[in-house]
């Protein structure tokens, strides 16, 4: 998880594409992990670093 806490803040990569490469078989089972680590959706995640970043 950790290794994709960056990517989606960083890339205009699909969450689904980001969620293959870092080694999960479904999107959701990703957004739930990574919703568990982070407290936030990856969607969420995105929006509020790129808000943050302007």
């Amino acid at each position: 998880m950790r290794a994709s806490s960056n990517p989606p803040q960083t890339s205009s990569s699909a969450v689904l594409t980001i969620s293959m490469e870092v080694g999960f078989r479904a999107v959701s089972t990703f957004n739930a992990a990574f919703k568990r680590e982070t407290g936030v959706s990856p969607a969420e995640y995105r929006n509020t670093h790129l808000d943050a970043g302007r």
